[in-house]
């Protein structure tokens, strides 16, 4: 059987914030990384993609209005490459997110 959800401190990093979090999130990161999400026209608001300097996929970012909103990364699961993820997300949303990656794999 495939994991769907896993306890673990590895894989490539999801990070789920909210909209008020994403401008101290994006001054912490790093020139490329900002250089990428401007590049690729992000507006603070769904998902990217990040490569890594080779290209490969270095970590995921999703914004939301609302992340302890239960239904909120549902789509997350479905559109998402197969790989472990590893969530980075306030612990306070953690059921939230939790709830709605598994509704959308159902």
């Amino acid at each position: 059987m495939k994991s769907i959800l896993k306890a673990g401190n590895t894989g490539i990093p999801l990070h789920v914030l909210s909209t008020e979090s994403y401008n101290s999130w994006f001054e912490q990161q790093s020139k490329r990384i900002k250089n990428w999400l401007k590049q690729t026209h992000f507006d603070g608001k769904g998902s990217s993609l990040i490569p890594d300097a080779e290209g490969n996929l270095q970590q995921v970012l999703f914004v939301s209005d609302n992340s302890s909103n239960y239904f909120v990364c549902g789509d997350l699961i479905n559109t998402l490459p197969a790989n472990d993820y590893l969530l980075v997300a306030d612990e306070g949303v953690l059921p939230a997110i939790a709830f709605s990656w598994l509704m959308g794999s159902y």
